[in-house]
């Protein structure tokens, strides 16, 4: 699963659950000049295979299958960007909501993919103060399972008649 359909599904979530925040996947940020405030921006850190396992699967008589299935691990980062109306509560609140899905092993899923939110970090301070303004800003890190399935489906060859013959 790609980390872009990953961030999205996890942002639609907190979109859910707080509509205060406009949402912005990495990928799509940096093309969009219309920034609203506030705004929540996710770009993930890591994507690794933790675990690959591949097999044959018998279909029918005249095909057999090739299943491989792969558990990934997303560390996403979500940036949250706050304005005058919104405050750190509202950072702990989705903050929590997160963690509760995680700690009930909540699953999501999107077109037979399954994603798994495992682990919530604290919320960081990452604020910004210069001469002329204060930008509040904090984020938190998430560790994302996804598994994806596969399966490629193969003609059986039955026999194959040929003759080997050359020139005389």
């Amino acid at each position: 699963m790609k980390n872009r359909d990953v961030e999205v599904i996890i942002l639609k979530r907190i979109q859910e659950k707080n509509s205060k925040f406009a949402i912005y996947p990495a990928s799509d940020f940096k093309f969009d000049r219309k920034l609203k405030l506030p705004r929540v921006v996710s770009q993930t850190l890591n994507n690794s295979i933790m675990h690959h396992l591949s097999k044959e699967i018998e279909l029918d008589d005249n095909y057999i299958g090739y299943e491989e299935i792969s558990n990934h691990k997303h560390i996403i980062q979500l940036t949250f960007v706050l304005d005058k109306d919104t405050s750190y509560n509202d950072v702990e609140e989705i903050r929590l909501m997160l963690k509760h899905k995680a700690g009930n092993r909540y699953y999501f899923v999107l077109n037979g993919v399954n994603l798994i939110i495992q682990k919530v970090g604290d919320i960081k301070d990452i604020s910004e103060h210069t001469e002329a303004t204060y930008l509040e800003r904090y984020c938190i890190e998430i560790e994302v399972s996804s598994v994806e399935r596969y399966i490629e489906k193969i003609e059986k060859i039955k026999k194959v008649d040929f003759k080997v013959g050359g020139n005389k």
